[in-house]
């Protein structure tokens, strides 16, 4: 991409603000869909954003800080729906898996990027983007049963 450092210093940023602004929007803004579709949504767009970004066109890697930011909240919302009477020991339970997770992913990315390269190994979040909405999909499955 070879951004200078003020262009890729302007994407992070607006990065950020349009997960700060998605966030908000989605405190008071409840989605007309289950929270299994609103998270697969948030799912797969992220995914497509992040591949379209990842092959050439930055200002997607920028859109994913939309697409992301309804992902969290509504994730707490449905292991609450899922859990009911356990829902704070299983929230308490992700929290702190998520927090260990986001160490061992940045960990990971850093190693394969100083064996390929950064774009390479950013390719790493489509395919969890992908498995992360597989494993919704057989959650909510077994969740029927």
């Amino acid at each position: 991409m070879g951004e200078s450092l003020e262009q890729a210093s302007l994407k992070v940023v607006v990065f950020f603000i349009l997960m700060f602004v998605g966030r908000g929007l989605f405190t008071v803004i409840r989605p007309p869909v289950s929270l299994v579709i609103s998270l697969g949504i948030s799912l797969f767009l992220s995914c497509c954003f992040l591949i379209a970004g990842l092959s050439g066109w930055p200002w997607f890697l920028v859109a994913t800080g939309l697409t992301m930011a309804p992902f969290y909240g509504l994730a707490m919302a449905y292991l609450s729906e899922i859990f009911q009477e356990d829902s704070s020991q299983a929230i308490s339970t992700a929290m702190a898996m998520q927090s260990i997770l986001v160490v061992v992913m940045h960990l990971g990315v850093g190693c394969l990027s100083d064996y390929f390269s950064l774009r390479r190994a950013l390719w790493v979040g489509p395919i969890s983007l992908l498995l992360g909405l597989i494993f919704l999909w057989r959650t909510h499955e077994s969740q029927k049963v």
